[in-house]
């Protein structure tokens, strides 16, 4: 696939498609050999409301996962499930159990990561400098092929959801978004109560009997699927290097049973 791109725009571009279904938008922005990514011997032989440090160095590689699913896919009765699962999946991986080690990785080595829920859409995003970027970028891969999801960080995670819903609470734009859930037709999604709190996700649960550790990986088995996902790399090695860093690592297995599960 080509990429249209505006003629003083100095970057390359590669599109590819993985097996399982993710699309994946490369680009390689080398400026200098002083900031290429770690990624030259593959060079060689081949020819993204979760926020963490602000980024200290104009040269950083950075990438973005979306997934189409957001707030609109809800379950009625556990509201704000798609943003608690948000938080949920930076609490470790089967190759990195360490919970929020992610987070303090990208931190340490003067990076920044974040992520946000929409209605229809969740994205997360990293950004760090290139020589650290490889194993950021498997450590991210592994947030949606093996995330843990334990039971023991849920309770924390429900606790950091309410309390971004109280600090959103105080801000026009959120407080417009809730007024116009309020108007919403009744039954239309919208009309839902999107962004979730300890009321949607402990309270209300515990009293219908709702286990919310089972719901939440029930909502990543249904809807966490590759076929719904596309990501967009950008770093200084060639998009050559850059592909051969994303083939050796998990991305192509990711998820391809829930694909299948969710389209039959």
């Amino acid at each position: 696939m080509s990429v249209t791109k505006s003629r003083t725009d100095p970057r390359d571009y590669r599109v590819i498609n993985l097996a399982n279904g993710i699309r994946a938008l490369l680009i390689s922005d080398i400026q200098d050999d002083e900031a290429r990514v770690d990624n030259n011997d593959d060079d060689k032989s081949s020819n993204s409301s979760h926020d963490s440090a602000t980024p200290s160095s104009p040269k950083q590689s950075a990438a973005a996962l979306c997934v189409g699913v957001g707030s609109f896919s809800d379950p009625e009765d556990v509201q704000g499930l798609a943003h608690f699962l948000e938080h949920m999946v930076f609490m470790g991986s089967s190759k990195y159990p360490e919970e929020n080690g992610f987070d303090a990785f990208v931190s340490k080595h003067g990076g920044y990561s974040n992520a946000s829920t929409d209605c229809e859409r969740t994205v997360f995003q990293f950004s760090i400098p290139p020589k650290h970027f490889r194993e950021g970028l498997d450590r991210f891969c592994h947030f949606f092929t093996s995330p843990i999801l334990a039971q023991s960080s849920v309770e924390r995670e429900i606790e950091a959801v309410d309390s971004e819903f109280h600090l959103a609470s105080q801000v026009d734009s959120c407080r417009l978004q809730q007024l116009r859930n309020h108007i919403a037709v009744s039954g239309h999604p919208m009309s839902n109560f999107l962004w979730g709190n300890r009321v949607s996700l402990k309270e209300n649960p515990t009293e219908k009997g709702i286990n919310i550790h089972e719901r939440v990986k029930e909502f990543y088995k249904k809807f966490y699927s590759s076929g719904y996902m596309t990501l967009a790399v950008i770093s200084q090695g060639t998009t050559i290097g850059i592909a051969n860093v994303i083939y050796g690592m998990s991305w192509s297995q990711s998820c391809v049973t829930s694909l299948t599960r969710w389209v039959t």
